[in-house]
């Protein structure tokens, strides 16, 4: 903030600038008096440096930062010297080499004037002093510079009057330079406008001139400076601010600021064009601010704390202080006029409303629609005059406009181009809708186009294009929110063409027209979107967002790029077709979204899908019912295959949404999608994997490089994943097999029976081969039945290497314990997806075994004694022998032992 006791500081120094050489003679007391004014480092920006201490005494490598009394500072081949000197005993020496320089610290508030005394070590001493406004990244000369210099000491002083500079460079051209006593001004508000004190001095950067007024404005971190010239000083100058912009810009509430204008000499506005939070009133011999108090309104008047001046007649300039809306903002919006009594303006910026070129009664009911567009602290003051619509009115036959940013936002208004109005409307900004309607035209044919350069933001009300013959160009987004509606022309040439994102939750029209996808960088689409004529033009591609299905009436031109689907469907419907895919330009199906065809018949209908790295498209022909299918196709194929290394390494998987298609398929593909063993001249098969649990294989004869074509494929209801691939690559039926014949194995009982074998082999088995006997036999792969002897109920098994198992001698015998009979049966053999097979045995007997008695001891018994069992002493006896004793008649008192019976049980 500049106050009145900070420029009597500078007209102090000017004056010890400018008083006779005997004044400066005693050293310690310039020194003296240069920090009494101005300190180490003033607070307004202002820099003072005499060199004293801090700068090395040998010439650095490079370029360094020291620190000196004012700052840090940037050097070049800069050291302390003792030639050259004004006051003290040090000055600046700059080398006699290029590159030689030395760079202020970064100055705040601009710079008005920069002093020094130079000196040179040879009478052809040259210099060139730079200044820049972006703290060094560029440099521009300074006024009259460069300078030439001898021997001869010299205060150098230059007249840069610039608010935007903050950075000061002394550069040495020739000889050796000797600076001291390095001095800056800030640029002052006296009411006298020099040349670029502003900035860029032309109409659209830091300036804006009309008939009756040129006005003037920059700022920097502390202050919104404003000057103008031309415009009576006795009469007031007003300004309107808005700190802190929102979409729409005059929508929002009351605590967004103040949509009505305060009554200024007659002068006022009942529709600003936006929020404002700052009204500003300078003339001579007064000045005010207002700022917006939350209930549409303004506060009392503060007539304190900004800084004005003028020379008197007709040039005025005042310094605002951000402070009194709390602070410098990122962007703002503005617009001005001068005012005079009777609700007169005129000198009004932009241009473009009443009043700039001469007088004009206003009163209180001004509805201006012309403003100011400062969309970052770069941007050029006067360089993005926006529109708002701002009319109590509709208005028709609305004719050409260039503006940055165009909003409409009045309810149950419109603007029309009814009526053949020609001329374009270019917008370098947005163009917002928040409320009311924009017709582009109808009833005539010579409309002009309409681009805008941001985004085309349509949050409520409507934008429609009627029947313009212009295009719509929107380099931004197109965004429809919802209860918003977009409606395109319903006239040829009136065409969308949208090069960011595209966002629709609201209501879209397409009308029969194209929107084309044409930007430069990858593109987004997301929303429910129903398109007539899609066209994707962008090399870089365009992706559905989350729950963005999308259904395309006539046509998919799929001219440059990919569309990427996600999760999403793209449906065409009947009628639709989708043309121009290539290898470079086709519909990746990367996720669970499908290319859906309605209606598919007796005709070749294109597929143009592929993976995000290759185009692997289909064409399909349905010579049975017609069908609804959709296509995805993604790799490696969902279901295993037999030999993945020999097929084409994809599925297309195309769902039919009901029974009785019958199709021709022509398959396309690349070499990269091919198996490491693939043969392009091998017997080929088709897999069509349904439901499982496997698929179905179609022997489709000698295959090709990259394409194929199939006839007669059923498609069943549902999905049909395809898989291309060599002969058996795909799914080959489990098998088993044996050989030889068994042979009669009879035996008797409690003796195992001589072998009889067969052999057993398998292929492209998934599980191992189970053997099981029939009751009363044994099996084994070993012939002495030492090891894996399987029986009924227990049987053996094989294991596949593989998928195979080689042939396997299983060997088979009768049991010894199986008891005496005859037995027969299959041997059953299974794995898992093979045809079970038996292999019967030969009918064999089991005899019984011819009973034998051994030798049995002498046995003593007495009469009387009891019965008694003997066991039979072999092995091979049934029972045991049961031995009873008869007596005889009593008059035969010997005893006998009587065998009565020898029967085994």
């Amino acid at each position: 903030m500049k106050i009145k006791f900070q420029k009597f500081r500078l007209i102090t120094f000017f004056q010890i600038l400018n008083s006779s050489v005997s004044f400066f003679s005693p050293k310690p007391l310039i020194l003296g008096i240069l920090l009494l004014f101005f300190g180490v480092n003033d607070v307004m920006g202002q820099v003072t440096e005499g060199f004293e201490s801090g700068l090395p005494s040998s010439y650095p490598t490079g370029t360094v930062n020291v620190t000196l009394g004012s700052g840090t500072w940037s050097i070049t081949n800069v050291i302390a010297g003792s030639t050259g000197v004004n006051s003290g005993s040090k000055s600046a020496q700059l080398r006699s080499v290029t590159g030689s320089q030395i760079t202020t610290p970064t100055i705040s508030g601009g710079v008005g004037t920069i002093s020094f005394y130079v000196t040179a070590s040879t009478t052809s001493g040259a210099y060139q002093v730079n200044i820049s406004s972006d703290n060094g990244s560029t440099w521009s000369a300074a006024p009259g510079s460069p300078f030439t210099i001898s021997t001869t000491k010299t205060l150098r002083t230059i007249t840069v009057n610039n608010y935007n500079v903050n950075k000061i460079q002394i550069y040495r051209t020739d000889a050796t330079i000797y600076v001291d006593d390095f001095s800056t001004t800030t640029n002052p508000i006296n009411g006298t406008i020099a040349s670029n004190e502003y900035g860029t001095h032309t109409d659209g950067n830091n300036q804006q001139s009309s008939s009756t007024g040129t006005w003037y404005m920059t700022s920097d971190a502390s202050n919104l400076y404003v000057g103008i010239s031309g415009a009576n000083t006795t009469q007031g100058a007003i300004l309107y601010l808005d700190k802190s912009p929102i979409v729409p810009v005059n929508g929002g509430t009351n605590s967004d600021g103040t949509l009505v204008g305060n009554n200024y000499d007659g002068s006022s506005f009942a529709n600003l064009p936006f929020r404002a939070d700052l009204v500003v009133y300078f003339k001579d011999g007064y000045q005010e601010y207002r700022t917006s108090n939350g209930s549409n309104g303004w506060s009392n008047a503060t007539t304190s704390g900004m800084t004005y001046n003028s020379s008197g007649g007709n040039v005025r300039e005042i310094a605002i202080p951000w402070s009194v809306i709390g602070g410098r903002p990122t962007a703002y919006n503005w617009f001005g006029y001068v005012a005079y009594s009777g609700g007169g303006a005129y000198a009004s910026v932009p241009t473009e409303n009443p009043g700039s070129g001469g007088g004009l009664i206003i009163g209180t009911s001004a509805t201006w629609d012309r403003y100011y567009t400062v969309s970052t602290t770069s941007t050029m003051p006067f360089s993005r005059k926006s529109y708002t619509f701002t009319s109590a009115s509709d208005v028709s036959s609305f004719g050409s406009i260039s503006a940055y940013d165009f909003t409409m936002n009045s309810s149950g208004r419109y603007i029309s181009r009814t009526g053949n109005v020609s001329g374009n409307w270019t917008i370098s900004g947005d163009l917002i809708v928040g409320a009311g309607t924009i017709y582009l035209g109808s009833g005539g044919s010579g409309y002009g186009t309409t681009s805008i350069s941001g985004n085309l933001n349509i949050l409520g009300g409507t934008f429609n294009m009627d029947q313009t013959t212009g295009a719509l160009s929107v380099s931004g987004n197109v965004s429809v929110s919802s209860g918003a509606t977009l409606t395109l022309s319903g006239t040829v040439g009136g065409d969308l063409s949208v090069s960011g994102n595209w966002s629709n939750n609201g209501t879209f029209n397409c009308s029969n027209r194209q929107v084309v996808f044409a930007g430069s960088t990858a593109q987004t689409l997301s929303g429910t979107n129903t398109f007539d004529y899609l066209k994707i033009n962008n090399s870089a591609g365009v992706t559905l967002q989350a729950s963005t299905p999308i259904t395309i009436n006539s046509n998919l031109d799929l001219t440059s790029g990919k569309l990427t689907l996600g999760a999403n469907n793209l449906t065409l419907l009947q009628a639709a077709t989708a043309t121009n895919a290539s290898s470079t330009s086709y519909i990746v199906t990367n996720s669970s979204g499908a290319l859906v065809k309605n209606s598919v018949g007796n005709s070749a209908t294109s597929f143009p899908v592929g993976l995000t790295s290759s185009y692997t498209p289909l064409s399909i022909t349905n010579t049975g019912t017609s069908n609804t299918l959709s296509l995805i196709v993604s790799s490696p194929p969902s279901n295993a295959v037999t030999d993945a290394t020999k097929i084409v390494n994809l599925e297309w998987n195309v769902n039919a949404a009901s029974s009785g298609a019958v199709t021709s398929i022509d398959f396309n593909w690349n070499a990269s999608n091919q198996g490491a063993a693939y043969s392009t001249s091998g017997t080929g098969e088709l897999g069509n994997y349904t439901s499982g649990p496997n698929y179905a294989i179609t022997s489709i004869g000698t295959m090709a490089a990259q394409s194929k074509s199939v006839t007669g494929i059923a498609l069943s209801s549902g999905n049909n994943k395809l898989v291309l691939g060599n002969t058996n690559s795909i799914y080959a039926v489990p098998t088993i097999a044996t050989t030889g014949t068994l042979v009669a194995v009879n035996t008797t009982y409690g003796t195992a029976s001589a072998n009889t074998s067969f052999s057993v082999s398998g292929s492209n088995l998934s599980s191992n081969i189970s053997i099981n006997p029939p009751a009363g036999y044994q099996i084994s792969t070993s012939s002495t039945f030492a090891s894996n002897v399987g029986t009924n109920g227990s049987p053996i098994t094989l294991t596949p290497t593989s998928g195979s198992v080689s042939a396997t001698t299983i060997y088979v015998r009768i049991s010894e314990t199986t008891g005496v009979g005859t037995y027969s049966g299959n041997i059953v053999l299974t794995s898992t997806g093979a045809t079970t097979v038996n292999v019967p045995t030969v009918s064999s007997t089991v005899s019984a075994a011819a009973p034998t008695l051994g030798t049995f001891s002498n046995i003593t018994k007495n009469f009387g004694d009891s019965n008694f069992t003997l066991t039979a002493p072999t092995s091979n006896s049934s029972g045991a022998f049961t031995y009873h004793q008869q007596l005889l008649p009593r008059k035969r008192q010997m005893g006998i032992i009587v065998q009565q019976a020898l029967q085994p049980h």
